[in-house]
């Protein structure tokens, strides 16, 4: 010690050793200093949810620094002046733990680290990514969104090196200060104690501009967010979870209904068959539960792809460990092929009447070839969500396109495309899916009004059906004016006026497949003719096979046809009671000498 000529390590302490923070003086004094963690807020002294920052790079709590500023036009820890327009919203990753992250590293943001925030975005970032993509190379944009920004407004939020201070902090000096943070921490604190509300910003302008100390405002403000609070509930909740739950509990209730009804045997097999009916979504939210789902998903690629938990704890920090392999749970649009396999198998189709104000039209529903318009389609009529809705664009000759209605189709977004070979546009009353462009399915379809007019939407629109009865509802339909200014919308109302299923072949597999896990619950071996190990192949065979000898829909599917000669006077007395009734605006009509027969229908 003290050998060199130009070592300052000397064996007593110098005059700058003593002025500065090394000295033995001044560390008995930062020892008893506390310092301020990255993720607390500077007036609270508590972790923040939604954090705001000054030039300086002091963050804070919005609800808190607001107040603050309102009434003492002051930033708390350096004492300058400042406005609310002055702060910087800062925009943070939070992990599944509610951790904070670097977006672009995915590292924990901590203490211990370099952190910064760029001002014109928010985004905050750890210092060495913004080094190594931002200020090595010269690049500053943000890599989030791509927004240009200085070299001057990258703030930095946290520096190991340089820590805050709290006894520092300007607003601790002033007791009337303290005060008005710990009152206004303590009311909020309260306040979230109560019942959440989520209240428009119409009313919270209102509600703030109240009188505290007037007891008659303090009740109407009680009064308007308890009205409030009961129409916005509703919106904390998924509507269509809910509805899966429900739907699941009742077919619960219906399962130890079906056990008493087995162990009494007063009741037909058919009969206990036919209680079980519910939707595909139920029966995937049945699948989720205890992982059903691995005895019906038989994808040998899907048992080689794992979830990845285990891999990632072994090669990153920032994980949990994971020492488990698990299997990479299925979407929801992959489970469904479960069903859609065994419609495709047996080529089951659907069978739907579509009442209009100008007749009606039978349709036969390819599930076979498109299921998942085909079930959507199916799951909106038997739902009555069709009804009252207007066919609201007519293309003479083309195209009639309906169904918008308000409410989302059973998927919860836009399903994709299905296109097979084997149908094709090129025939009148074609029922196909409208779409905004590639895989952009949801609610709406359109009729073909007339032959080899529409080929060209081939492979561009998802075909779904046919129109096996009600062909001169079309005609009707085909000539109707539309409007001169607004083209292609009809001058006469076209509406669906009701909608009736009368085979929906995808909760017929469905109850199949439940009826078969109620049998091995219970142990039913054979009852009333029926075996155990019946496959389901054999079981929609016998209901192919009884489907010529009943009356049901699928009996006019294997009679041909008859043409019979009909008369032009005859359509046109129809055309004429048209337009006599209600003023209904219909071109000319050239009708051919042959037309079809759907009477039976």
């Amino acid at each position: 010690m003290g050998r060199k000529k130009n070592n300052r390590d000397k064996l007593f302490q110098t005059y700058e050793e003593l002025c500065m923070k090394w000295s033995e003086d001044k560390i008995k004094i930062d020892n008893n200093l506390k310092y301020l963690p990255f993720n607390y807020c500077s007036l609270s002294l508590m972790p923040f949810e939604d954090a705001v920052c000054d030039e300086k790079g002091n963050i804070f709590e919005n609800k808190y620094i607001i107040p603050y500023i309102a009434k003492f036009h002051k930033n708390p820890i350096t004492g300058n002046n400042i406005s609310v327009k002055e702060l910087v919203h800062l925009n943070i990753k939070k992990g599944n733990n509610g951790n904070l992250l670097c977006p672009i590293s995915l590292k924990e943001l901590n203490f211990n680290m370099k952190i910064i925030a760029i001002k014109e975005t928010g985004n905050v970032y750890s210092y060495d990514v913004y080094q190594k993509l931002n200020k090595d190379i010269n690049n500053y944009k943000d890599l989030l969104t791509d927004i240009p920004f200085k070299k001057e407004n990258v703030i930095l939020l946290n520096d190991p090196n340089h820590k805050k201070l709290i006894p520092t902090f300007e607003y601790i000096k002033h007791k009337n200060e303290v005060i008005f943070i710990t009152k206004l921490v303590n009311e909020t604190e309260e306040h979230e104690k109560q019942k959440e509300i989520n209240l428009p910003s119409n009313y919270e302008e209102v509600i703030e501009n109240y009188e505290n100390d007037n007891s008659t405002e303090k009740q109407r403000r009680l009064e308007v967010i308890d009205i409030i609070n009961k129409n916005e509930n509703i919106l904390f909740v998924d509507s269509l979870n809910k509805k899966c739950k429900e739907e699941y509990e009742n077919y619960l209730k219906i399962e130890k209904e079906i056990e008493e009804l087995l162990y009494e045997n007063k009741v037909s097999i058919n009969e206990i068959k036919s209680k079980i009916d519910i939707s595909s979504n139920c029966f995937l939210y049945h699948l989720k539960q205890n992982d059903n789902w691995k005895k019906y998903y038989h994808n040998n690629k899907s048992r080689i792809i794992s979830n990845g938990k285990m891999a990632l704890s072994l090669t990153s920090t920032q994980m949990e460990l994971n020492t488990i392999s698990s299997q990479l749970i299925p979407s929801d649009d992959e489970l469904r092929i479960i069903y859609y396999n065994i419609v495709k198998s047996l080529q089951k189709k659907g069978f739907v009447k579509l009442s209009t104000n100008f007749g009606d039209l039978n349709l036969e529903i390819f599930c076979n070839y498109a299921p998942m318009a085909s079930e959507n389609f199916i799951e909106l009529c038997s739902k009555g969500l069709y009804n009252n809705t207007k066919f609201h664009r007519l293309v003479h000759d083309f195209i009639v396109q309906g169904g918008d209605i308000k409410e989302n189709n059973i998927f919860g977004h836009n399903f994709k495309d299905e296109f097979n070979n084997k149908v094709s546009h090129s025939q009148k009353g074609i029922l196909s899916m409208a779409n905004s462009g590639k895989n952009s399915n949801n609610t709406q379809f359109f009729f073909t009004l007339e032959n080899n007019k529409a080929n060209n939407l081939d492979n561009k629109h998802t075909i779904f059906g046919r129109v096996v009865g009600g062909i001169q509802t079309l005609d009707l339909i085909n000539h109707i004016k539309v409007n001169k200014f607004t083209k292609e919308v009809p001058l006469n109302d076209i509406i669906i006026t009701n909608t009736e299923v009368y085979n929906n072949p995808f909760r017929e597999v469905i109850r199949d497949i439940m009826w078969k896990e109620i049998k091995e619950k219970f142990g039913i071996s054979k009852n009333n003719n029926e075996d155990k190990n019946e496959k389901f192949s054999d079981y929609f065979n016998k209901l192919i096979k009884d489907e010529k000898n009943t009356n049901s829909v699928g009996k006019y599917l294997n009679k041909k046809r008859k043409i019979i000669q009909t008369n032009d006077d005859d359509y046109q007395k129809k055309i004429q009671k048209f337009k006599e009734s209600e003023g209904i605006y219909l071109q000319e009509i050239n009708f051919k000498n042959k037309r079809e027969a759907f009477e039976n229908w």
